[in-house]
């Protein structure tokens, strides 16, 4: 269920009314309400349901498992409620991005990532540590590597051609800031 599409709408209605909502604004903000509602409710089984059955089959066949979602909160409710607008982007309307990460947001959460791997699968410690020690001094060096690793994973078949695609799209806009978006086939 896609209710992206209807926000803009109620959006502009918002913005130039200096009055009370009509009952057709009303109408459309119950219909998305409910939605809204109904799909939480599945985001709440799947919470409260699959990704424990999930842990429990990981556990059971003896499989590192890394619980990110709640490492992540531990972490943000560690560093407090202060840190959180310096993890994500803004929007355009210059709320903050809480679903997409910048570069300090992203080095935080890698580095959380790298240490629980570290934890929880010691024996990949060695690779980890190499890893960050081949960090590319600039980000034309960056961006070289970080081509060649998916084209190389298009090569042996983890990605297929549209993914590769995709993600290039995705890494060049990534590594172009000061560019407009690239256009998107």
């Amino acid at each position: 269920m896609m209710l992206v599409p209807d926000v803009p709408v109620i959006d502009t209605a918002v913005d130039s009314a200096d009055a009370q909502p009509t009952e057709a604004e009303l109408g459309v903000y119950a219909e998305l309400d409910q939605q809204l509602e109904t799909q939480l409710a599945k985001w709440r089984e799947v919470l409260s349901r699959d990704v424990p059955a999930f842990n429990d089959t990981m556990q059971k066949k003896n499989v590192p498992l890394i619980d990110l979602h709640a490492k992540s909160i531990e972490l943000l409710d560690r560093l407090g409620p202060a840190i959180s607008p310096a993890l994500g982007p803004l929007k355009p309307d210059g709320t903050l991005d809480k679903t997409h990460l910048d570069e300090e947001g992203s080095a935080l959460f890698g580095a959380l990532m790298a240490d629980e791997v570290r934890r929880v699968v010691p024996e990949l410690a060695a690779h980890i540590r190499l890893a960050s020690g081949a960090r590319r001094a600039t980000r034309a060096e960056h961006l070289r590597d970080e081509m060649r690793e998916h084209l190389r994973l298009k090569e042996i078949g983890v990605l297929s051609a549209g993914e590769y695609e995709t993600a290039k799209l995705h890494i060049l806009d990534e590594h172009s800031p000061a560019q407009p978006p690239l256009a998107r086939a």
